[in-house]
């Protein structure tokens, strides 16, 4: 019982660091458009 309380507790580290990394790639993704769309909007 213990075993699979373990294994899920590593599944949601797991999930949460993969998430948390798409996040902060969703941000950056994002920023960098709109520095994109700004130098495409000043010319």
């Amino acid at each position: 019982m213990k075993n699979s309380i373990d294994k899920l507790n590593m599944l949601k580290i797991f999930l949460g660091k993969w998430l948390y990394i798409l996040l902060i790639l969703l941000v950056v993704v994002t920023i960098l458009m709109c520095i994109k769309m700004n130098i495409v909007g000043d010319i």
